[in-house]
């Protein structure tokens, strides 16, 4: 610390205010930047993921249409059961066209029978007319306590399925595939620590960067004329700032040393018009004697004070 600063409260000091407003600038736009980022990255993360489950449960459903049409219905409950057990799903149901679930590889599901008006997977698609209603969506919900994101998709009643189900029917059913959030979430918030990790070094490489710079080319030469003006009111005319940095502090320099040379003129000259008055006094013979408002003596000859 040098000895300008020394005094001076550090909330006062100019390396504290400028780095301060820096660090406030870089929160007002760090941080909306930051959730937005982490919005757009959360959106991007479901968006690949709901890709990636309609898929999955189209291929599936692909696969349990073929089994209908081959004549192996008791395939079903093994594909359903052997397709649950991959580590990244949570759980497959089947549903028939009235809602009941006729597969599940959860077995507190079997049997049940979901109501179109209150449950989140069917209010998805039964809120909306029948000719918007697409044949493949996710979302993402809460079963049991866990968030999962689950895929259904329609399986179409198409002519060749009309020797077992009802032709008016528009769909024989729909497959529930439901996939397990908490890895993709680990994934997500961790990525979220990365990002959040180095903008905090940005940040931290930006105000050390931010104060070498200050140091260099603020303090030093403020520095500089700071203690050369300390030295002029001590008395010490011979003092001067150094003239060597560009800019405004150099033009800041000048003008204090083109004052010092001015004022070390000026006192000077009345030092040498003083002894020449001086010398006048003492060149008469006569008591002169010079006094102030007060009374006192301020100059007098040798006369006055050989009559003293």
């Amino acid at each position: 610390m040098s000895a300008s600063e020394s005094h001076i409260p550090l909330r006062n000091r100019l390396t504290f205010r400028l780095t301060g407003g820096v660090i406030i600038v870089l929160l007002l736009v760090g941080v909306p930047f930051l959730f937005a980022f982490q919005r757009l990255l959360r959106l991007q993360q479901i968006n690949a993921l709901s890709q990636a489950a309609t898929r999955m449960s189209q291929l599936v459903v692909e696969g349990l249409r073929s089994s209908m049409l081959a004549g192996h219905p008791h395939l079903l409950d093994a594909a359903v059961r052997n397709l649950s057990d991959q580590p990244e799903i949570d759980r497959v149901i089947l549903l028939d066209h009235r809602g009941l679930v006729k597969v599940s590889s959860d077995p507190s599901y079997e049997g049940l029978t979901l109501d179109r008006r209150q449950d989140h997977s069917c209010i998805v698609c039964h809120g909306e007319s029948s000719a918007a209603v697409p044949r493949s969506r996710a979302i993402v919900t809460t079963e049991n306590g866990r968030r999962v994101f689950r895929a259904m998709s329609i399986i179409p009643n198409q002519p060749e399925c009309h020797r077992c189900h009802d032709a008016s029917l528009r769909s024989n059913g729909i497959l529930l595939m439901d996939l397990a959030l908490s890895e993709e979430e680990r994934r997500f918030f961790a990525n979220i620590g990365g990002t959040v990790a180095l903008g905090s070094v940005m940040v931290l490489v930006t105000v050390a960067v931010l104060i070498f710079l200050l140091r260099r080319i603020v303090h030093a030469p403020l520095d500089s004329v700071v203690a050369a003006s300390q030295k002029i009111v001590g008395g010490d005319l011979t003092a001067r700032a150094s003239e060597s940095h560009t800019g405004e502090f150099g033009v800041l320099a000048s003008a204090v040393n083109r004052m010092t040379d001015h004022l070390a003129r000026s006192i000077s000259t009345v030092e040498t018009q003083r002894k020449e008055l001086q010398e006048i006094l003492e060149a008469v013979d006569d008591e002169i004697v010079g006094l102030d408002r007060a009374q006192r003596v301020v100059a007098s000859n040798r006369a006055f004070r050989k009559g003293c």
